[in-house]
């Protein structure tokens, strides 16, 4: 499967969610990326992601759990 490249300006947002990804804690699933997870991430790397930028990692997210609750 061949994806679309990332939009510009995208590209560390997108780095962050799979960060975040990657580290996401799973029991009977994987559970979501909480504001505990986000603000963690936040404080160990030393920024502060804008709300708009912590609501595209919680949309991208939301499909990884679809995507995930569908296999």
């Amino acid at each position: 499967m061949i994806l679309p490249p990332i939009p510009a300006g995208l590209e560390l947002l997108w780095d962050i969610f799979l960060q975040l990804h990657h580290m996401r804690r799973s029991g009977m699933g994987p559970s979501a990326i909480g504001a505990p997870d986000l603000l963690a991430y936040q404080q160990l790397n030393g920024i502060e992601l804008n709300p708009w930028e912590l609501d595209c990692i919680h949309a991208l997210d939301q499909v990884a759990l679809k995507a995930a609750s569908q296999k």
